[in-house]
């Protein structure tokens, strides 16, 4: 191990076990821990996400309105709607998954409401 360079915090894996091992992982796990169940709700109520937290970063959220990116809400837990159909997406963009289906499929997650 030490020849590796893993105990001086290489990774033990090669790219593409790597991969592997965290879609395997997101196939078990949703990226999206909790949140404010989907469905129809008032206009102004305060929608909330909980992302899983991976140990070494924060996962994407993307809020959008009508199939428009909030460009100002990205990142937030919370989003407060006043009209029309809202979505959230929680994405794991880790560099250790290239492979694009993976990411779509497995490391990604998204809900919508309808106000």
């Amino acid at each position: 191990m030490h020849t590796l360079g893993i105990a001086k915090g290489g990774n033990p894996y090669n790219p593409p076990s790597a991969e592997e091992m965290v879609a395997h992982f997101y196939r078990k796990l949703r990226p999206i821990a909790s949140s404010t169940p989907p469905g129809k709700v008032a206009p102004g109520t305060v929608l909330t996400v909980e992302p899983m937290q991976p140990a070494t970063h924060s996962l994407d959220i993307r809020w959008s309105v009508d199939g428009q990116e909030i460009p100002e809400a990205r990142g937030r837990r919370t989003f407060t709607p006043t009209h029309g159909t809202v979505s959230v997406r929680v994405s794991d963009l880790t560099p250790f998954v290239r492979n694009p289906d993976y990411l779509a499929r497995d490391l990604s997650q998204s809900l919508s409401w309808t106000v």
